[in-house]
């Protein structure tokens, strides 16, 4: 009777299976809680939007929407939750209107979305200066 010794697998061999073997999933987001840091600007005023996500995790692609009444949601912006999965927009809107985040880990249609945040935006005054 014959004994082999064991198989070794070369180094560049185990690279290459490593790299070509699927990602593992990342659990679906369940929920998304976002909050505006201040619902009521001026015009040119900076918004932002923080919020988690849950489960926590890092990575997650999220993203920032805005309601269009002609075509739906329209995005925004777009980013990855950092550590615990916290995220925050900064942006300087157009014109009020209402938003959401949307975990964008999963299938739009199923995908967990924000509760609507409703942004008001008020036109600056600016006056003339005597001369």
């Amino acid at each position: 009777m014959e004994v082999r010794a064991p198989m070794r697998t070369s180094p560049l061999i185990a690279i290459i299976a490593a790299l070509l073997a699927p990602a593992p999933a990342l659990a679906a987001t369940s929920a998304v809680d976002a909050r505006l840091a201040d619902d009521d600007l001026s015009a040119g005023e900076p918004a932002r939007v923080v919020g988690l996500i849950d489960p926590a995790a890092d990575g997650v692609p999220v993203v920032l929407e805005r309601r269009d009444d002609a075509v739906g949601w329209r995005r925004v912006g777009r980013q990855e939750t950092a550590a615990g999965g916290a995220f925050a927009f900064r942006w300087v809107p157009g014109r009020g209107g209402v938003l959401r985040v949307r975990a964008a880990d999963a299938d739009a249609a199923s995908a967990a979305a924000s509760a609507e945040l409703a942004l008001a935006v008020r036109p600056r005054l600016v006056l003339p200066q005597p001369v």
